[in-house]
């Protein structure tokens, strides 16, 4: 019940099936002999054409999102895209074809193939764990993260983290589920079926609210929306209103909305002081203050800079109110010069410039010290100098009256 095997499972396992597809070469000489006999050349087969690539029906994420989307390991790295979309067309409809490749550009045996409907893909499950071109193929459901296996099905289903090795998903984990009722102090909704919506789409949705950040969960491996998406409004009663467009058409899809239960941050005993990451290298202190805008309890803002006197991605804000401390981690998530930032508690005491001052006078104490050693070893190495030169004068003192004794002595004789 399995089919036909792709054409490069007939393939010798040294052989990749691009240098297998040319003829063989024919014999001029017979050619010429059935030429001259008025018999028709005999034919030659040509390589068969690499199937075009149809108009795509759906996104990624859509794809994935309906398991029309799977992933194949172990294919021979001599293979290319046209020869894999060739012979797994056999299977079905193929929309996409992905051939994974090193930095080199080399492939690393692994692939991603998008069918058009369910019966391709359970005909290309049929050659899971069977040989093609010399190697052993796996071929499994490329889903994506959460994704449940449909009940009483054994497929297994991988789930998609980026450019490694997929890790297998256990089927007893279960999938994320959102309250629903509001909960208290909610202020963020997940979006799903958004399908290849952008940022500015989801905006223009919630036009009539105030949205404080909005967040669209793309593909690692492609870059591609996956069809699901965060927004972070500026109070609780903004989200009463975004759910009214629940179920409204959003590019042709109809968008789900779903609460998101808030998120227990407590702060931290003494804590006056939040810290700001991710941020963009030219970032200044006025781009902070314009984050934190509405907060009048503002004391100090830092931007830390690097060697370059550049921001190194870090900032540091003081407050003098509690409940502004509180409100500014609620703004993590929002953008600073087009980039999205964390914001955080810092529990870190800030070094006070007494401590600073101290370190200094220590560190100029110690110079002196330094220098007054210097001076008494200098001072000590001259008076040993001259406590030698007077004992020199003592000795030729000493030998001058020597001498004169000795001459008395003689003139005495």
């Amino acid at each position: 019940g399995r089919g036909r095997l792709p054409r490069a499972q007939d393939l010798p396992s040294f052989a990749p099936a691009a240098q297998c597809q040319a003829p063989l070469p024919d014999s001029l000489g017979v050619l010429a002999a059935a030429t001259e006999l008025g018999m028709a050349a005999p034919e030659t087969s040509a390589a068969p054409e690499t199937p075009a690539a149809p108009e795509r029906t759906r996104t990624t994420a859509q794809a994935q999102s309906e398991g029309l989307r799977v992933f194949i390991a172990g294919v021979p790295w001599t293979i290319g895209e046209d020869t894999l979309r060739r012979d797994f067309a056999e299977c079905g409809v193929i929309e996409d074809l992905f051939l994974l490749r090193d930095k080199e550009g080399s492939s690393t045996g692994k692939c991603f193939v998008t069918f058009r409907d369910k019966a391709a893909v359970k005909a290309a499950m049929a050659f899971d764990n069977t040989d093609y071109g010399g190697r052993k193929i796996y071929v499994k459901i490329a889903a994506a993260k959460n994704k449940q296996p449909e009940q009483g099905g054994e497929e297994k289903v991988y789930k998609v983290e980026g450019e490694g090795k997929p890790s297998r998903k256990s089927a007893d984990t279960p999938a994320k589920s959102h309250p629903d009722e509001k909960p208290e102090g909610c202020r963020s909704l997940c979006l799903k079926n958004t399908g290849d919506a952008t940022e500015d789409n989801l905006r223009n949705l919630l036009k009539d609210c105030q949205v404080q950040s909005v967040r669209v969960v793309v593909d690692r491996l492609t870059g591609e929306p996956r069809g699901i998406a965060f927004v972070d409004f500026r109070e609780a009663s903004e989200v009463d209103k975004a759910m009214a467009h629940n179920g409204e058409d959003l590019k042709g899809r109809a968008v789900e909305m779903h609460y998101e239960a808030p998120r227990e941050r407590p702060r931290p005993e003494g804590c006056m002081t939040v810290a700001v990451k991710k941020l963009d290298e030219k970032t200044l202190e006025k781009d902070i203050l314009k984050l934190f805008k509405g907060l009048e309890s503002i004391s100090e803002a830092r931007v830390i800079l690097n060697k370059e006197k550049l921001c190194s991605g870090l900032a540091f804000v003081e407050f003098t109110d509690p409940k502004d401390v509180e409100a500014a981690v609620l703004r993590d998530g929002m953008k600073v010069k087009g980039q999205i930032v964390f914001v955080c508690y810092e529990t870190k005491e800030k070094k006070s410039a007494g401590t600073k001052d101290r370190r200094k006078l220590q560190a100029a104490k110690r110079v002196v010290e330094k220098k007054e050693k210097v001076k008494k070893k200098k001072d000590g190495g001259d008076e040993g100098e001259e406590g030698e030169a007077e004992g020199d004068g003592d000795d030729d003192d000493d030998d001058a009256a020597g001498g004169g004794r000795k001459a008395e002595k003689r003139r005495g004789r």
